[in-house]
């Protein structure tokens, strides 16, 4: 039976999870060639650094840094010269067994992140973890070569995949936080001699103003208004150096619509007016 996680039987069928074997494994300056098996694989790095390529794209992994790779997805790992690397080893496959836990479907589907998984048709997963994980990985290992209670491992393996899908769906969601910010940016840095509002940038974003907001304050420390102000002052500042224009004009260029205001804005942020501001850098000039 194919044990790729995309496999839709295993979706609509009674098969369970099985943890098939775990491994440490302790290389240095290491190079094993591209295959494929019949197991999901989940490789943890715990020390050192490693490459995995994966269908031809590359990742360096180091400490705390974990990989998932479907069933039958052709990968390999490298450990380049005078590097050593550490890694524990997790495979995967899926079982008839009867079992009293629930079925694939009717677990993984409960599990944020999994179905985002699902319908993206990827066939692995890079995640950096905060420790969560690795503590999951080494309860199973012990309760399998000590205690050996089956029932504990089903519940162990079951929440080591509820929080790893969990990780990987605040993963996508930090990403695209990180595209709607990037993508508000560069409008702003088109646009901020247009007479902007929050409204028109989060149109062009695709977001609602107030969670826009939200997530760029978050991440730039400023708000969308706040920052658009420093883009188009310390274009000001530039364009009073020239000669070329006046104030009233510079104020027009950089999109607002009164001097006055532009005068405030400017002397609030830099504790002096833009009159001031270009007589210290052209002294001759004459406003």
């Amino acid at each position: 039976m194919d044990n790729s996680i995309n496999n839709p039987i295993l979706l609509t069928s009674p098969y369970y999870i099985n943890l098939y074997a775990y491994y440490y494994r302790s290389k240095k300056e290491f190079y094993m060639k591209p295959h494929t098996h019949n197991r999901i694989e989940f490789m943890y790095v715990t020390q050192g650094h490693c490459s995995i390529t994966i269908k031809n794209n590359i990742f360096n992994l180091s400490k705390g840094q974990m990989v998932f790779i479907d069933a039958n997805v052709l990968h390999n790992l490298h450990i380049p010269k005078q590097e050593s690397c550490r890694m524990l080893n997790l495979e995967f496959t899926f079982t008839t067994k009867e079992n009293i836990m629930p079925s694939t479907l009717s677990f993984l589907k409960e599990v944020d992140g999994f179905n985002n998984f699902i319908n993206s048709q990827s066939t692995y997963i890079m995640l950096s973890d905060s420790g969560i994980l690795m503590e999951n990985i080494r309860k199973i290992i012990t309760e399998m070569e000590y205690f050996k209670n089956e029932l504990k491992v089903q519940l162990l393996i079951y929440q080591f995949f509820t929080d790893f899908f969990s990780f990987y769906k605040e993963a996508l969601l930090n990403n695209n936080v990180d595209a709607y910010v990037n993508k508000a940016i560069n409008y702003i840095l088109n646009h901020y001699d247009y007479d902007l509002r929050a409204q028109d940038i989060a149109n062009n974003v695709g977001l609602h103003p107030n969670y826009l907001h939200r997530i760029f304050k978050k991440q730039v420390g400023q708000s969308l208004m706040e920052y658009l102000n420093i883009v188009r002052l310390n274009r000001s500042k530039k364009l009073l150096v020239s000669k070329n224009y006046s104030i009233q004009e510079i104020s027009e260029l950089v999109g607002y619509n009164s001097r006055q205001y532009f005068t405030s804005k400017f002397q609030n942020t830099f504790g002096i007016t833009p009159g001031e501001y270009r007589k210290t850098k052209v002294p001759w000039h004459q406003t």
